[in-house]
């Protein structure tokens, strides 16, 4: 039975589900990965197989979503049209199914009847299009949900509150120049995205089977943010990268760090040939291979090939890409300290002395390091975490290490017909022998004495 008290006990990842009588469908909810809960009907589909239909977010004040007696209200609404023969409630025409032929009235709200529909507001569209990519699975939810009421929720509680259908792009811009002007270049653009997305996906709702109910029968004709300039001066690549003494220096420095999982993780994606932060945070104990895999190279030599398993959700792929890459040596012993001091924890890399870790606890640990070293004078200008996988791309080009290897390595460049389709191969030696070079050049760079400094 579902309760404002179980749904708070229940665990991320799990269910609950409402009793009901059998052919009538039935209410369940969903904890997800970042706290939220979903609403579902789920019922039998002609063909035998189980369909959840999503309702929307639970919120037990009712103010960010569905409350619990809402909810059945809405799933007794689907019920009673399953029970009278829409047997297909994600069908265009669910609700009439049993009108004559002739008849064509629409079932599209109208932008009217949603203006004037409180459950249309612009909040509700935007927390729609998280429910959106959180039944998609897509990693990315939890900071769009975070920034949404951050930088628009939070901040224009009236605008917020009004139609989604109504706002004007005027306003739209203004919430984004505010942004801006605050030196925030970057997350306009993001957030900017993520407001265009939004109305693009309530638009296509209708065409969509795949659209949650939350974000249909807004009433929307037309995109305001699109009009709205991209940003994308905001987006220029960077153009830092360490040099070896400099990258010496830092990580010397970062082998001073206390906490250890923030040292561990920092170590580790640079260990790995410069790995994105976010991504290698979410590994968990049973992405790690500690007993390897027997490759044979083209000599027909056998290598056993111990693993760690980043997913890679970057571009319009529906499923994360698996990327797999050796460990040996120092990165191993890494990882499996990682595992034995964190087994309690969904991820190898626990907590930091911050709270749950993040790219965030690390960045700043980077921000701490580079202003340290520059008011020393060991460095020849700030870095940031970004510039650290510049600069490991720059390096293992300098060692010699192919482009495509280098691509392989650092994951980017995959998405192209060839490598989705065609080629198959793992490149786990290459891999290993391009991060076994990579390794031998760090400690290299940290055993010589005397590292020029940035006055030198």
């Amino acid at each position: 039975m579902i309760s404002d008290r179980n749904i708070a006990a229940l665990e991320k990842g799990k269910w609950l589900a409402e009793k009901a009588h059998k052919g009538a469908g039935r209410l369940v909810v969903r904890k997800t990965a970042s706290g939220s809960v979903i609403f579902y009907f789920r019922y039998t589909r002609p063909d035998g197989t189980r369909d959840s239909l999503s309702l929307g977010y639970y919120d037990r004040t009712g103010k960010d979503g569905y409350t619990l007696i809402q909810a059945r209200d809405k799933a007794g609404e689907l019920s009673r049209q399953y029970r009278s023969g829409t047997v297909n409630l994600r069908s265009p025409k669910a609700g009439d199914q049993r009108q004559q032929p002739t008849e064509s009235v629409s079932r599209q709200p109208s932008a009217e009847s949603a203006i004037d529909d409180p459950g249309k507001s612009l909040q509700a569209l935007l927390l729609g299009y998280v429910t959106y990519l959180e039944i998609n699975r897509k990693i990315s939810a939890p900071d769009v949900k975070k920034d949404i009421h951050r930088y628009v929720i939070n901040p224009y509680p009236d605008l917020a509150a009004k139609p989604a259908a109504t706002v004007e792009t005027d306003e739209f811009r203004a919430l984004l120049a505010a942004i801006v002007s605050r030196g925030n270049g970057v997350t306009a653009r993001r957030v900017r995205s993520y407001l265009h997305s939004a109305y693009k996906r309530a638009m296509a709702a209708g065409n969509d089977p795949s659209t949650p109910e939350v974000l249909k029968g807004f009433g929307i004709k037309s995109n305001p943010i699109a009009a709205i300039d991209s940003l994308n001066r905001y987006n220029r690549a960077g153009e830092r990268a360490l040099k070896e003494w400099e990258l010496a220096h830092y990580i010397r420095e970062l082998d001073c760090t206390t906490d250890q999982n923030i040292r561990d993780a920092l170590k580790l994606a640079l260990l790995l040939g410069g790995q994105r932060m976010k991504q290698l945070l979410r590994v968990r104990a049973e992405d790690v291979d500690l007993v390897g895999v027997d490759i044979s190279d083209p000599d027909g030599n056998m290598h056993r090939v111990k693993t760690i398993t980043i997913y890679d959700p970057k571009g319009k792929r529906t499923n994360p890409r698996a990327h797999v890459l050796p460990i040996f040596g120092e990165t191993e012993s890494i990882v499996t300290k990682l595992i034995e001091r964190n087994k309690e924890f969904p991820t190898i890399f626990g907590k930091c002395t911050r709270g749950p870790i993040s790219d965030s606890n690390t960045s700043s640990r980077v921000h701490d390091i580079s202003t340290k070293l520059l008011k020393e004078k060991k460095i020849a200008a700030k870095f940031a975490f970004t510039d650290l996988r510049r600069t490991c791309e720059t390096l293992l080009a300098q060692l010699g290490i192919p482009e495509g290897i280098r691509a392989q390595v650092l994951s980017h460049g995959l998405g192209g017909i060839q490598s989705r389709h065609y080629d198959r191969h793992n490149y786990l030696l290459e891999k290993r022998e391009a991060l076994d070079k990579w390794a031998g050049r760090i400690i290299l760079l940290c055993e010589r004495q005397g590292q020029p400094s940035a006055s030198e």
